[in-house]
């Protein structure tokens, strides 16, 4: 299947509902973006599996996952992270 898509002024696209359907894309499902300078390949990435046997050291996961953030995504990521520790620290003083 080829589909053609406008980049939005936010850097966002739609995956059209055909193709997530035709891959089994769901809700908060992970997407891997990789591209050679040329294009850019998408691919769904099974963090956990289903998790019947003992779950993967989440520490390794982590750490795995921060090493493929590039310097700006680690920024990003920090100040996101921030700003929900600061909201968490504020709703258990209001207890």
């Amino acid at each position: 299947m080829k589909t053609m898509k406008i980049l939005g002024k936010r850097g966002r696209i739609t995956i059209p509902q055909e193709m997530r359907r035709e891959l089994g894309l769901a809700y908060q499902d992970i997407l891997c973006f990789e591209s050679d300078g040329k294009s850019v390949t998408v691919r769904q990435v099974k963090i956990c599996g289903d998790c019947i046997s003992e779950p993967p050291n989440s520490t390794d996961l982590l750490t795995k996952i921060l090493d493929e953030l590039t310097p700006y995504e680690l920024r990003k990521l920090l100040v996101e992270l921030s700003v929900r520790w600061a909201s968490l620290q504020r709703e258990d003083e209001a207890w």
